[in-house]
């Protein structure tokens, strides 16, 4: 049996300039579980790959192939599964990813055989095992399935502990010179947890694994960073930083192993702006950059996103992270009832605080998310696609939707006359490196 393992994309407005090529992590995980029980597989992703996932599959001939995306790819995943079934009837088609695993009603059509709808690697590997020995399934959590021409919901597998795998890294070794998030080059992730143990009422990553919240040891994430070869690695969890102690713990570790590497994160401000002793010592161990989900400029609307946070603690997270030299990307959302003095409050921020990284994104309701309830009815007919946080999908209130795209592409562009790393980024991409 051989397994193909495909990787969707979308392109966006920005899929030109590249700014982040990551390596896939989550198929890297699937081909250290297949490994363990001695499947040959492969890995496409076609950010790397420019031959077409039909020669893969023609080539390779897989007996399944695993399809994987964000939303913006649910369309594609579809029509790539009814290609394959139509010129490929034997193989079996499995769906995951964490969009399928909260929204798997998305995908209950005829090409596809199986969606796996669990954070759980295990539930992975029993699908796998039991296709190989052609066994009918009778119940599974973490895997919906057809009988009889009819669909089986079976609930989600939760992790209780953190799983004992770790990704194979040849596809990230074989094509480690194209990954990047902006100017840091060689970029490889690490994931740390699952889910998220804060309250968000926007975020989507605090209903994966059922909202059941597992971190892994710091030994075991210290075994991981040794492991990888390569300059900077990329902590993914939507928050690194949640336990002072934890986080003490770790730099203790990190300082007595003597690894010599970059560190990017996500953190929430108010950890910072609470801890600055341990920003100090997480800088003089190599973390260079922040991502902190700074939202807004506004404690009204800090608090209709259930954010718990204030606007003194994004400043002073802003003045912490300057102090110990270490980059800032700030996230904010653009919400559909900005007016023009709102944008102009938000490009005064920036300018004010002398933000040179950021990232804006329209406020887009997940489907799923408490908000999505509120807003579902305003966005009928949205496509996919257009869940990538660059389109609005709800009217805006208070202006047309031209002035508002203007305005907010407006306040995009204002970093590139105040950050000498994007201008290096887009010299470099126009100059084709």
């Amino acid at each position: 049996m051989k397994v193909i393992l495909l990787k969707c994309h979308k392109k966006t407005i920005f899929s030109y300039f590249e700014p982040v090529v990551t390596e896939p992590l989550e198929l890297e995980y699937l081909q250290g579980v297949l490994d363990d029980i001695n499947i040959p597989s492969l890995i496409h992703d076609s950010l790397f790959i420019k031959k077409s996932y039909k020669d893969y599959i023609k080539e390779f001939n897989p007996h399944i192939v695993y399809l994987t995306g964000y939303v913006t790819a649910t369309e594609i995943i579809i029509n790539r599964a009814k290609w394959i079934k139509r010129n490929f009837p034997h193989i079996k088609i499995i769906v995951g990813g964490v969009y399928a695993q909260i929204n798997y009603e998305d995908f209950l059509c005829d090409p596809i055989d199986y969606i796996v709808n669990s954070s759980s690697l295990l539930s992975f590997k029993s699908l796998i095992l039991n296709i190989g020995e052609n066994k009918r399934l009778n119940n599974m959590d973490g895997v919906i399935f057809k009988k009889n021409n009819e669909w089986i919901i079976n609930k989600s597998l939760k992790i209780g502990s953190w799983e004992d795998y770790m990704p194979n890294r040849e596809f990230f070794y074989r094509y480690k010179n194209r990954t990047k998030y902006l100017n840091y080059e060689n970029m490889a992730l690490l994931k740390a947890s699952h889910s998220c143990p804060f309250s968000c009422n926007f975020c989507y990553c605090k209903l994966l694994n059922g909202g059941h919240y597992v971190t892994r040891s710091n030994d075991s994430i210290i075994d991981e960073i040794k492991s990888i070869h390569s300059d900077y690695v990329w902590i993914v969890d939507d928050t690194f930083l949640v336990d002072k102690n934890k986080v003490m713990d770790f730099c203790d570790r990190l300082e007595k192993s003597n690894i010599n590497k970059k560190f990017i994160a996500y953190s929430r401000a108010d950890f910072i702006s609470s801890n600055p002793n341990t920003i100090k010592r997480l800088s003089s161990l190599g973390f260079v950059d922040f991502i902190v989900g700074m939202e807004a400029v506004s404690t009204s609307e800090l608090d209709s996103y259930n954010k718990s946070l204030t606007i003194n603690e994004n400043i002073r997270t802003i003045e912490i992270l300057n102090n110990y030299n270490i980059n800032l990307t700030a996230l904010f959302i653009v919400n559909h009832n900005y007016t023009i003095k709102d944008f102009k409050t938000l490009r005064n921020f920036i300018r004010k605080y002398n933000l040179k990284t950021y990232t804006l994104s329209i406020f887009t309701p997940m489907k799923g998310t408490e908000i999505y309830k509120e807003y579902k009815d305003l966005m009928d007919k949205v496509s996919f696609k257009k869940f990538d946080f660059l389109n609005l999908l709800i009217k805006p209130t208070h202006l047309c939707k031209f002035r508002f795209l203007w305005e907010f592409y407006k306040t995009y562009v204002l970093q590139l006359f105040y950050s000498s790393k994007y201008i290096k980024f887009l010299f470099n991409r126009l100059r084709g490196n």
